[in-house]
């Protein structure tokens, strides 16, 4: 899959090179595939195989050594300044590697970058091997920093993914009524995800009824009763990225504490997104939302972050929490989900995308509404 113009990916691969050269840094590996598609535009998914993009930041060069099952794949989306090398099946990856830049690549040590979140033991070791002299440094940390910015054409992506997600759960309210179970709900919505267009479908999350009080449960055989909360968090995808929203409904007419929890969450996550102004932390954002649950004596039943950074993958930074001293700035896409999670009654999560835009302007990108929503049971 192309993520982009080859102009593109040669200017990213460019910021990188810039980036390293100005940092002292010899070489460095992009192993994630998240990562590679960002600078290249190409996009890969080697499961146990190795994938890496080298970057020589001295020669201002760039090879991909990719599973040979992916090598005409990524010869057409690939921009032409980056050299591919396939490695097949009966290969052992490291010599492929050897064999193509030489090695030891240094004796007499120097930097080399590295994805220290995704590079594993086995991996850690063959890049050992191949830089025995190298002090390594996290090449993540300044792909992290590049990805926080989202670009104009990210941002269309991202609208398009959220508004396919919202066409979706649209077209699953319908079916919603007691006697279904979770799983069922979480398939007729992975269908109407799929007929609105989103070009990936992972599992949504449905839980229901006490289920619902568990904020990362998974769907399971639970029918749906009169007077249960059903909460939805789901998303589309659009060319690699991918939207991230909750919704919770109320089967039935609830009972009035189901209704104040509701309107509390609603409140906390409307707060929240009022307080995003360029240049505070994001520690500003979780306690907007935090203070206001606390002062109604809920603050226990709320019991994860405020939100998350997203785009080509559905957890970015930053992480939205009570000390993220991280500053919000222009371009950065995130989510705002607080929530409530009563143990027995059920929880309430309402999650949006929001969108600081170049002039600083916070911008909702899901328009579906928030107000509490009550469906028939049958």
């Amino acid at each position: 899959m192309a993520g982009g113009s080859e102009a593109g990916g040669k200017n990213r691969l460019e910021t990188v090179f810039g980036q390293m050269e100005s940092s002292g840094w010899r070489e460095a590996w992009i192993t994630s595939t998240a990562n590679l598609y960002y600078v290249t535009g190409f996009l890969c998914h080697p499961h146990e195989r190795f994938l890496g993009l080298h970057l020589d930041a001295g020669k201002g060069k760039a090879t991909l050594f990719v599973p040979e099952l992916d090598g005409d794949a990524a010869a057409s989306n690939l921009p032409s300044t980056v050299r591919i090398v396939p490695v097949s099946d009966r290969e052992e990856p490291f010599a492929a590697v050897a064999s193509e830049l030489g090695a030891p690549r240094s004796s007499s040590g120097g930097i080399v970058g590295l994805e220290k979140r995704h590079v594993n033991v086995s991996r850690y070791e063959g890049f050992r091997e191949l830089h025995p002299g190298a002090e390594f440094r996290d090449v993540g940390e300044i792909l992290t920093a590049l990805r926080m910015i989202k670009s104009p054409q990210e941002i269309e992506r991202m609208r398009q993914a959220v508004a396919i997600a919202e066409r979706a759960l649209e077209a699953a309210i319908p079916s919603i009524r007691a006697g279904m179970t979770e799983l069922e709900l979480q398939a007729e919505l992975g269908l109407r995800l799929r007929e609105a267009g989103s070009e990936r479908v992972s599992l949504p999350m449905v839980l229901a009824g006490a289920n619902s009080a568990l904020p990362h449960g998974h769907a399971g055989n639970y029918r749906f009763r009169e007077n249960d909360f059903v909460m939805i968090d789901f998303g589309a995808y659009v060319q690699g990225y991918g939207s991230d929203l909750t919704r919770t409904f109320l089967l039935g007419e609830g009972t009035e504490e189901q209704a104040w929890i509701y309107e509390m969450a609603l409140e906390a996550n409307i707060r929240a997104i009022r307080s995003v102004r360029v240049g505070q932390p994001y520690s500003v954002v979780d306690q907007a939302a935090r203070e206001l649950i606390d002062g109604h004596g809920y603050g226990g039943y709320f019991n994860h972050r405020t939100g998350h950074g997203l785009g080509l993958e559905m957890h970015e930074e930053p992480s939205i929490h009570g000390d993220c001293g991280t500053l919000i700035a222009p371009g950065h896409l995130f989510t705002v989900e607080p929530g409530i999670y009563v143990p027995g009654l059920g929880g309430v999560r309402i999650e949006d995308d929001v969108y600081v835009d170049p002039e600083g302007r916070t911008r909702v990108l899901s328009r579906f509404p928030k107000t509490l929503r009550r469906l028939p049971i049958g």
